[in-house]
């Protein structure tokens, strides 16, 4: 009786390990990668400037205060993107170790 009772719990036991493992393995497969992702693409987006030059903000938006203008050619770390203006899409970009700014990409349809 005592061996019955074991083997069923044991049984038991296992299968639920197997099942919980089996939920691991697929939800890394649905998410884990792409939050691996997302975090390599956030801490390794570049901009390179390809206009003459563009004016860099203080903030994501067309209008807001004009702080600077970035080169042709420079690169910079994108630190953040907005895309809810609905000509432009925003990118901050960190200027140097102190100074940061945005930038703007036309939208095209």
């Amino acid at each position: 009786m005592k061996n019955a009772l074991f083997t069923i719990i044991s049984s038991i036991l296992i299968t639920c390990i197997a099942i919980f493992l089996a939920f691991l393995f697929f939800w890394f497969l649905s998410y884990g990668p792409q939050e691996i992702k997302m975090n390599k693409i956030k801490s390794g987006w570049y901009v390179k400037i390809l206009n003459e030059y563009i004016n860099i903000r203080e903030s994501a938006s067309p209008y807001s205060t004009k702080i600077g203008q970035v080169k042709k050619g420079s690169i910079y770390e994108v630190l953040e993107m907005n895309f809810d203006n609905d000509e432009f899409y925003f990118y901050k970009i960190k200027i140097d170790e102190t100074k940061t700014g945005w930038i703007a990409n036309e939208r095209k349809n």
